[in-house]
């Protein structure tokens, strides 16, 4: 079944027309909704906390309620962005900025892959796949975020990037290794073979 281009950019409720019933699309949608919020209550507060006790975020969203330590002040800021995303009305706006964000972070997920896949001796996992399935996924996401918005694109990079560097600047320092020196130092090791062949021919 194919539906026309005009109809996805002006009709909002087109599936609904062409669903063979229409109810299981609005239960669907119901059901999405519920679980991501579900999600983002239940999950997004303990992840800024842990930031947080990490002293990578605010220690204030550190401190807990309870014999469960219950993230209190990380709910209600993440109560407080959820409320300005329903204040602000515009569903597309929202939409198509955070799926920029998921598809940068999708991105580098797959490059990461890659690198480490080709470059670190100690990337090990169960299981298999392979390295150039990473590659091609990164190239994707850049592909449909260029074609989604190039400038939220760029927004989204410039947001990580000043990020990265907040976070660089703190200078934590982690036993999991940079994969950027397993990277260089095999692109030193392959230049290193190639010389040496050279100089026995």
């Amino acid at each position: 079944l194919f539906v026309d281009r005009e109809m996805l950019i002006s009709d909002y409720n087109f599936l609904m027309k062409i669903a063979w019933f229409a109810p299981f699309v609005i239960a669907g949608i119901w059901g999405a909704t519920l679980s991501s919020a579900l999600g983002g209550i239940l999950g997004e507060p303990r992840i800024l906390q842990a930031t947080s006790s990490d002293q990578i975020t605010p220690k204030i969203f550190a401190r807990g309620s309870g014999a469960s330590n219950e993230p209190r002040n990380a709910l209600l800021l993440i109560f407080l962005i959820a409320e300005a995303g329903i204040l602000i009305g515009k569903l597309d706006v929202i939409a198509g900025n955070v799926t920029m964000f998921y598809l940068a972070s999708y991105g580098f997920i797959n490059i990461a892959f890659f690198l480490e896949n080709w470059a670190s001796t100690d990337f090990r996992p169960s299981f298999r796949v392979n390295r150039y399935i990473g590659l091609i996924g990164f190239i994707a996401a850049l592909r449909v975020m260029f074609t989604l918005d190039m400038i939220s694109m760029f927004a989204a990079f410039i947001i990580m990037g000043l990020l990265y560097y907040f976070l660089k600047k703190q200078q934590r320092d982690t036993d999991t290794g940079v994969v950027w020196q397993s990277v260089f130092s095999t692109l030193i090791r392959s230049a290193l073979h190639r010389m040496r062949g050279r100089s026995i021919e």
